[in-house]
């Protein structure tokens, strides 16, 4: 007991609301002003890499190299 508020409340999008807004304004301001977006897509890739040898490190219980 004591726990007073619904934790479903607190779901992701809702908690992270303010940063969606901000990443989607940086987007927006790159392309009206021509500009790379920041992070780049290559810096996106590089964060798949990292989150697929995560996983499968985790899978397999072996270092995996990049």
């Amino acid at each position: 007991n004591g726990i007073t508020a619904d934790p479903v409340q607190n779901f992701f999008l809702e908690r992270y609301e303010a940063a969606y807004r901000n990443e989607l304004n940086a987007f927006i301001d790159a392309v009206i002003n021509k500009i790379p977006p920041d992070p780049s897509g290559f810096d996106g890739l590089q964060a798949l890499r990292l989150a697929d040898a995560a996983q499968k490190s985790h899978e397999t219980g072996k270092t995996v190299r990049l």
